[in-house]
């Protein structure tokens, strides 16, 4: 992984993000509680071939801890104001569980992205038919690194 940065989504808040590799951008979003550290194994994978981009929400891992925005609509806003800091163009997004909502506030915002993938849950939305294979086969990765627990629990 490479070495993170910080940026400030408003007075006071700073995210922590990460950027590896080159090529067509795919951004993660972590869940509720959890931070890049979650997306190592995709990050090292993907980053052969994408510029990979995985960051802590407020008040998560490194990013600043806040009282204020801890809800899904400032998230969503904190990640679009990232993909602006970092001028990605068309990224696909990534959410986990709790960072899937943060995904679709982000789609309320800005539009549909290229494509979106969210797990658990597996929805996938894409307007562009032919990476619908790219997506299957990133969601068939998540499983292998990232198994689901047994059923039941």
């Amino acid at each position: 992984m490479s070495n993170g940065s910080y940026f400030e989504t408003e007075p006071g808040v700073e995210l922590y993000y990460e950027v590896s590799g080159k090529g067509p951008p795919i951004v993660f979003v972590p869940g509720w509680t959890f931070s890049t550290e979650f997306f190592k194994h995709q990050v090292t994978h993907f980053s052969k071939t994408h510029c990979v981009v995985s960051f802590d929400p407020r008040s998560q891992g490194r990013s600043s801890l806040t009282p204020l925005g801890n809800d899904y609509e400032t998230q969503s806003s904190d990640l679009c104001k990232l993909i602006d800091h970092l001028s990605l163009k068309e990224p696909v997004l990534v959410g986990w569980s709790a960072g899937s909502l943060t995904l679709w506030g982000a789609v309320r915002h800005r539009g549909l992205p290229r494509h979106i993938a969210l797990r658990p849950g597996f929805p996938i939305i894409c307007q562009k038919p032919k990476r619908l294979i790219k997506l299957y086969q990133l969601y068939l990765f998540w499983l292998k690194v990232l198994p689901l627990p047994p059923s039941g629990i």
